[in-house]
């Protein structure tokens, strides 16, 4: 049978390209790629009307091209779209001109040309064939055209815009210079000067004044006045003034002297300080010399609480004698020409006093092993005391503003020498003031923990263990207290024997000292039983024979003073039960012969008493006859057979289970006539019956 494969898989679908994506005033060609399994290739302007594609489609304009392709089993792929929308065949606005006068002049007329916004290329021509790029106004200096067009991205091209300039009327030269004036030169700042010009004239006018210093150009201006802004201005300055018209005919030069005057102050003075430290005796004040465009030549120093102005031809000053306590200075620079700088920022210092604080009294208490505690009193200054250094053995271990000292040491003992210096905001320093103390261990032992019994706890002997705790000196002794135990027990190791502690449920808790009678805090309490080491008494057992293999064993006289927890029986020194009762029943099989019992009595600690041995010598019990008729091949007559009777001591609570070894035939040979017959025959009948017997005794039906 030919098996037929469908293609239901269309091709992929067809990419798009165009041939450019600038903006272009051109046409713009879309090609498409298509799928080696293409069959049919296909484009469409509007997504209808489907053509052969063969080769690139040419989009005048900007708009959707669509694209397909079909398989040989005529599956058509998914559409693609390229919409064009760069091409840009508009050209830009004509530009617009305007002159700047369109009065009669005998001077330039320019020509000012606006453009559309989207115009990228800007030109102008005077003569409508060779084009300039378009920067500014166009100035024409005689009547004539001037012409201006625009072009946008894509290259296309405005209309282009004339300009006819007809209004320039060329006079008759002008011959006649300007009349020179007079020329005022005014100094305003430091490195600025003011020339102001009156009485120059011309008959057609001034057309501009060119100034000049030291027979440089420095300048030109339309108007009466004219501001010189120079740099590092001095001396005496030379301007002159020259008047031109419109035809470039000059005045004579009008000059002006100035005499520069240093008007600049110098700048702020900055970076005031103290010098080392400021003391009654002397304070070294300090500053950062300023600019200055002739430079400074002296300082002028305020200094707070005191009335003196001081000056100074450097820049630091040492003022004396200035009282304790805080102080602030300002500076003032001055230079040649006694222009002075404005204040300097306030410097604030402080004068330290120079007398020595009067030492005190230390005392030094221990508060804890490794704490003392340092007390100062009787300590004084003039100015009040700034801090006290406190030295342990030569080093200094701290300081303070208070009154008092807690040192936290490490591991502190014997005998420690403590100085106390106190020293006043200046740096004054006390003579030391000295204390001793003596260090007394105060730190306990830790808590003991680790708390155990080792081996088995009996009445005899109960050995406790811990472990041994950390103490900064080392631990020498443990007090032990055990419940139920009014003594409090010790020991020098990490473990105590204590004996004839009764049976039973205890709790011991432990202490450690070290060799200061430092005490730890109780350990836990830790809990631990006390076994019962005397042996239960053995009494008696009295063993009975209950059924064929059935003894009943009973116990009496058992004593203990913890009580009996149970017993174990033994026969022919083979284990055979346990039991918490006073009586055990023995189930075996096929007894006989004589059977000798132990019974063994434990107490809860384990501890067992004495064998106590029980004989009982097994009897066969000959089980009572019972007639059951049955019938079987051959027989005549229905006969009987005996069924075992139940022995006389066996009181049955619920019906007797009872087997086919419970019934018997009569021996072949003690059978006659047809009984023999019967003998063999009716064995298979027997069992059966006996069966059916057995089923109904054993469901009651049979009494």
């Amino acid at each position: 049978m030919a098996v037929v494969y469908v293609d239901v898989i269309p091709p992929v679908k067809p990419t798009a390209k165009a041939s450019t994506t600038a903006v272009t005033n051109k046409n713009v060609t879309v090609t498409a790629t298509f799928s080696s399994d293409s069959k049919v290739k296909q484009y469409s302007l509007d997504n209808k009307n489907w053509k052969t594609y063969t080769g690139a489609v040419v989009m005048a304009k900007n708009g959707t091209v669509y694209f397909r392709a079909a398989d040989a089993a005529g599956n058509y792929s998914q559409v693609t779209g390229y919409t064009v929308k760069n091409i840009d065949k508009t050209a830009p606005a004509k530009p617009t001109a305007k002159a700047s006068t369109t009065a009669t002049t005998d001077k330039s007329v320019t020509i000012t040309a606006n453009f559309s916004s989207d115009s990228k290329v800007k030109q102008y021509s005077l003569d409508n064939k060779n084009w300039k790029t378009y920067t500014g106004a166009v100035a024409m200096a005689k009547n004539g055209t001037v012409y201006f067009r625009a072009a946008d991205a894509a290259g296309n091209y405005s209309q282009v815009t004339s300009y006819t300039v007809k209004n320039i009327i060329k006079a008759e030269p002008d011959k006649v210079a300007p009349k020179a004036g007079k020329v005022t030169a005014t100094q305003k700042a430091q490195d600025s000067v003011l020339l102001t010009f009156n009485g120059f004239s011309d008959n057609k006018g001034i057309a501009r004044y060119d100034i000049l210093l030291n027979g440089k150009k420095i300048g030109s201006t339309t108007a009466k006045s004219f501001t010189y802004n120079g740099k590092n201005l001095a001396g005496n300055l030379q301007f002159v003034v020259r008047a031109y018209d419109a035809a470039g005919n000059a005045a004579k030069d009008a000059k002006a002297k100035v005499k520069i005057i240093d008007k600049t102050a110098p700048e702020k003075v900055t970076g005031l300080n103290v010098k080392g430290t400021a003391t009654e005796k002397t304070a070294t004040l300090t500053w950062n010399k300023p600019k200055d465009n002739v430079g400074v030549v002296s300082y002028e120093i305020q200094v707070s609480g005191v009335s003196k102005v001081f000056k100074s031809k450097t820049n630091s000053l040492v003022v004396k004698k200035l009282s304790a306590g805080t102080h602030t200075f300002t500076v003032y620079a001055i230079d040649k020409a006694k222009n002075k700088s404005v204040v300097s920022a306030k410097k604030s210092f402080t004068v330290l006093d120079g007398t020595a604080p009067k030492a005190g009294k230390v005392t030094a208490t221990q508060t804890a092993q490794d704490s003392v505690l340092l007390t100062f009193n009787g300590f004084s200054d003039n100015k009040g005391i700034a801090r006290y250094d406190i030295l342990l053995n030569g080093k200094k271990i701290g300081s303070t503003t208070a009154k008092s000292f807690t040192y936290n040491g490490k591991n502190l003992a014997g005998n420690l020498q403590f100085a106390v210096r106190a020293y006043d905001a200046a740096g004054n320093a006390a003579k030391d003031a000295k204390a001793k103390v003596k260090i007394i261990d105060k730190t306990a032992p830790e808590k003991v923990t680790g708390l155990n019994v080792k081996g088995t706890a009996t009445e005899k002997t109960a050995t406790l263990t811990w472990n041994k705790p950390k103490d900064n000196v080392g631990v020498v002794s443990y007090e032990i207290q055990v419940s139920g135990v009014s003594k409090v027990f010790k020991s020098k190791t990490n473990s105590l024997v204590v004996k004839k502690l009764s049976a039973g449920t205890h709790t011991f808790t432990v202490y450690a000292i070290d060799k200061a009678k430092n005490k730890s805090v109780v350990s836990a309490k830790k809990s631990f039983t006390v076994l019962d080491g005397t042996a239960p008494k053995a009494g008696k057992v009295t063993a009975t024979q209950k059924a064929q293999d059935s003894v009943l064993l009973t116990f009496n006289g058992f004593s203990d003073n913890k009580g009996i927890d149970h017993y174990d029986i033994w026969l022919n020194n083979k284990k055979v039960g346990t039991t918490n009762a006073k009586s055990f029943t023995y189930n075996g099989k096929n007894l006989a012969g004589n059977l000798q019992f132990v019974v063994r009595a434990y107490d809860a600690a384990g501890n067992a008493a004495k064998d106590a041995k029980a004989k009982v010598k097994i009897q066969a019990m000959a089980p009572q006859a019972k007639t059951l008729a049955f019938s079987g091949p051959e027989v005549a007559e229905a006969e009987y057979l005996a069924m075992p009777e139940t022995p006389a001591a066996t009181e049955y609570t619920a019906p007797q289970e009872l087997s086919l070894a419970d019934f018997s035939l009569p021996e072949p040979s003690l059978l006659t006539g047809s009984e023999a017959l019967c003998a063999d025959s009716c064995a298979a009948s027997l069992d059966t019956t006996t069966e059916n017997i057995l089923d109904n005794k054993n469901k009651g039906m049979l009494a």
